[in-house]
């Protein structure tokens, strides 16, 4: 009546939201959580196209994890983008919801997310909810095209080679990682959940 509109926002750590008002305005019920689900069942396949040359085979795996635990010392130290292309079931009832949203976990980098075809978000931080009505089905392909920084292949040179060799920086700097005490997390490292609305 005031002619100010006060709204009741939640932001997770690091969140940042656009308000955006329109001309004209319907009245929306609010939606709230009704279910949340771990996707159990996983088949990930990783493909690999480092800054460097370097050849790295894909690796098929069911579960998610930091490239940082692998044995793969290329992988371990790695650095460029990874395609994750996971396929995974959810139960019927997510199907059927009002709304839908899938939600990756944690991630060491910023990521194109594709869900069924469809580009879904651009992500650069954990835990995030990403809208995805109408494009959840019971049978699912995730795309998660991931980009690291170099500061983990930094680390592999400088433990390797006691120098960088796979990467060069036309900047100086007086501090380098110093091999695996010096690694970040890195990559998607779930666990992805799905959640419905009503």
């Amino acid at each position: 009546t005031d002619g100010r509109s006060s709204i009741r926002m939640t932001f997770k750590p690091h969140q940042s939201l656009f308000v955006v008002f329109s001309a004209e305005s319907s009245a929306q019920k609010e939606m709230s959580e009704s279910g949340r689900a771990s996707v159990d069942g996983l088949k990930v396949r990783m493909d690999f196209e480092p800054f460097y040359e370097k050849t790295i085979a894909p690796v098929e795996t069911d579960c998610l994890k930091s490239l940082t635990e692998f044995e793969d010392e290329d992988i371990r130290f790695f650095g460029g983008y990874v395609r994750y292309t996971i396929e995974f079931d959810v139960p019927a009832k997510f199907t059927e919801a009002r709304a839908t949203a899938i939600n990756l976990g944690s991630i060491g980098g910023v990521a194109e997310v594709r869900l069924n075809g469809k580009t879904v978000k651009y992500l650069w931080k954990d835990d995030d909810d990403i809208p995805v009505d109408n494009l959840l089905w019971k049978g699912n392909r995730l795309e998660v095209i991931l980009g690291t920084t170099l500061r983990n292949r930094m680390a592999g040179d400088m433990e390797k080679y006691g120098r960088t060799v796979n990467i060069e920086t036309p900047t100086s700097t007086n501090w380098l990682p110093q091999g695996e005490k010096d690694l970040k997390p890195s990559g998607l490292m779930g666990p992805v959940s799905v959640i419905m609305y009503k």
